[in-house]
């Protein structure tokens, strides 16, 4: 269905009956590759479902929930188990985001989704229905990770390198990038993580370290906007947002210079440029102004009208002027 995740005109419960119908010929009728045809007219038994009965495609983003893709997930784990039976020999590939292959993520909760415990993901039922043979395994990256300094242990991985996690050593932002999200999501999932994944693979495929964080005011804890941010002995720099938020890729023959904080009424600060600050605080700087005598010499505004009254007629133009005028009426005939 492409871009447009809907059914046309044509499908209505009379083309559900008919597809059931067909079913059970083909059942009756057994022939070569009758399970392979029985195999996708429950898909698309089951992708009708969802779109003419749940009105999936009608869900907006901001509405969707993740329960709302559990239809879908046990219909792909039927077809995933269908093939795994018919070709035990061969290589089954599936493509989807990392979280449909999650084992279970009923230990976990989500601020901004309270169903997340009741999603059953497709690997839930592959994993049901094979056990330890099954091995759910999520791969993430250090060199773009938001999270890094949540690897314990894992932090100065070097570029190429890789390290297999149990999961016992991490913080929940860690955790989260092993199922595709990222820091735009804002609010990550908490709780029991050792069941969603069986392992995981932290790689460093970057040349660059991703250095970030937040920038506030030492005694009010309030963000900072627009921090100057400098990466000395280069050209590389950046500025907070309006959240005092900042980013930005340090190569990492740079990681041992220092990065340059300075912001007008504040402190300049100087850090390490090798690393991911939770917050970074700079301290309000206090100047001391010398004594400034002002005096006045009466009213210079009155003098001053004064003397252009006196002289108005001689600062007067003094020449003839002409000007050709002209004019617009109306003229009413009776």
């Amino acid at each position: 269905m492409g871009d447009h995740y809907a059914l046309s005109k044509d499908f209505d419960p009379a083309f559900f009956k008919q597809n059931t119908h067909l079913i059970e010929q083909i059942r009756e009728n057994a022939f070569g590759r009758a399970e392979f045809w029985i195999r996708n007219l429950y898909s698309i038994a089951g992708i009708f479902e969802d779109l003419y009965y749940r009105k999936i495609n009608e869900i907006t983003a901001e509405e969707f929930r993740a329960t709302h893709a559990n239809p879908r997930d046990s219909l792909m784990a039927a077809n995933f188990l269908y093939y795994l039976n018919k070709f035990p020999d061969r290589k089954i590939i599936g493509w989807a985001a990392t979280a449909h292959f999650a084992n279970d993520l009923s230990g976990l909760t989500l601020t901004t989704d309270s169903t997340i415990a009741d999603y059953k993901p497709t690997g839930f039922y592959l994993k049901e229905a094979l056990g330890d043979q099954l091995l759910s395994i999520g791969f993430t990256d250090l060199g773009v990770l938001s999270a890094s300094q949540d690897f314990i242990g894992n932090e100065d991985l070097k570029v190429g390198d890789k390290a297999i996690l149990d999961f016992d050593q991490c913080h929940q932002a860690a955790y989260a990038s092993f199922l595709g999200l990222d820091e735009s999501f804002e609010v990550y999932p908490y709780g029991d993580w050792r069941r969603v994944l069986d392992y995981g693979i932290l790689l460093n495929s970057s040349d660059y370290l991703k250095v970030q964080g937040r920038v506030v005011d030492q005694g009010t804890k309030q963000p900072l906007s627009y921090v100057n941010i400098q990466l000395l002995g280069t050209t590389i720099g950046a500025v907070t947002n309006e959240n005092g938020k900042f980013e930005l890729n340090v190569r990492e023959v740079d990681v041992d210079r220092e990065l340059r904080f300075s912001y007008m009424g504040y402190i300049s600060l100087e850090i390490p440029a090798n690393g991911i600050y939770e917050t970074v605080e700079m301290i309000p700087s206090k100047t001391m102004l010398e004594e400034v005598t002002i005096e006045g010499e009466g009213n210079g505004a009155k003098e001053m009208l004064q003397k252009v009254i006196q002289q108005h007629l001689e600062n007067a133009y003094q020449n003839p002027v002409s000007f050709d005028c002209y004019y617009v009426s109306v003229v009413s005939k009776r």
